[in-house]
């Protein structure tokens, strides 16, 4: 876990690690992919990264997850990262949406920025899914699943715990003293399953 002093400097880290797994993979010929999580903790990272001078045309991004609303609704995780992107150089990537038949073919990715609630869930792999199981199981074929859960009034549709760590650079970003302590002893919730695989190395970044 690296800890930093506050949110502000984790954020500048990450987007300039994300920024760097970007440049590396278009150094290379053809498109790279880049994930990124939903919710209040990636914002400023997004924001930070959006304004860098990549060639973002050859940049596919997707989220972790994303609520079952219209694009345009208030709670979207994919309006969110829109508008953060909006104006900025980052406004010519692609973005592919998690339900459409273009992420069957989305680009393995430069990096992954994963985020976690303080209940152990991480994309929206929540406890109480019926399908929790599945969607953590390493060798599933299915990139994405549908998951209902009480701590949602919507459906949510995520990718599996297999698909997330088929990456280049896998992040998480983890703010607050509660989510710090469940790091170092997440017992039986699903983030135990994304920290103790061994198939993709995770750094976990994280700020009071």
């Amino acid at each position: 876990m690296i800890s930093h002093t506050d949110r502000t400097d984790a954020a500048n880290r990450v987007a300039q690690t994300l920024a760097s797994a970007l440049r590396s993979r278009l150094a290379q010929p053809g498109t790279t992919g880049l994930v990124v999580s939903g919710g209040s903790t990636p914002q400023q990272t997004i924001k930070l990264l959006s304004q860098q001078e990549l060639d973002w045309s050859r940049v596919a991004i997707a989220l972790t997850d994303e609520r079952c609303v219209p694009p345009d609704h208030a709670d979207s995780n994919t309006r969110m990262v829109l508008e953060l992107t909006a104006g900025t150089p980052a406004n010519s990537a692609r973005f592919v949406d998690l339900a459409s038949t273009e992420f069957d073919e989305f680009p393995r990715p430069a990096a992954t920025l994963i985020g976690m609630g303080t209940d152990g869930h991480f994309a929206s792999l929540f406890p109480d899914a019926a399908n929790l199981a599945d969607a953590l199981h390493l060798t599933t074929a299915a990139r994405s699943v549908r998951i209902t859960t009480t701590a949602s009034p919507y459906e949510r549709i995520s990718q599996t715990l297999a698909t997330l760590i088929d990456t280049d650079h896998l992040l998480l970003l983890a703010f607050g003293a509660d989510k710090q302590a469940l790091l170092k002893d997440p017992g039986e919730l699903p983030v135990a399953a994304l920290l103790h695989q061994t198939r993709t190395p995770i750094a976990i970044h994280w700020a009071p």
